[in-house]
């Protein structure tokens, strides 16, 4: 099942996960395409292309669970989602749940713009 990816994009994510071993976590490396004090916005790599035309993710700058998040990281989450990601016309904010997340220990969440 490709669930979001079209089936070319899933092929490709399924290889890079058996065949990269990657030391550390891949969402703490990531370059931020947007920078706040504790959450950075990235781009997903591997995009779910069959729904977005546009597909980024929110994190901690922190490697942390959900359940880690201090008051200000919550706090500051908050803000951004009423000002940068409301004004930059993201559609939804989605978070995998535990059995579906490739990084359950960072915690994280997709920031996607629908195709038309």
């Amino acid at each position: 099942m490709t669930g979001f990816r079209t089936k070319k994009l899933h092929e490709k994510y399924i290889k890079h996960l058996k065949n990269n071993k990657v030391v550390g976590c891949p969402l703490c490396k990531r370059e931020a395409i947007k920078a706040f004090k504790y959450w950075k916005i990235i781009k997903n790599n591997f995009p779910y292309d069959k729904i977005a035309k546009e597909h980024h993710m929110i994190v901690p700058l922190q490697h942390i669970t959900e359940d880690s998040l201090n008051m200000k990281e919550i706090d500051e989450l908050k803000r951004i989602k009423k000002s940068y990601i409301k004004d930059n016309n993201y559609n939804y904010i989605m978070e995998g749940t535990i059995h579906s997340q490739s990084q359950p220990e960072h915690f994280h969440l997709h920031l996607i713009k629908l195709k038309p």
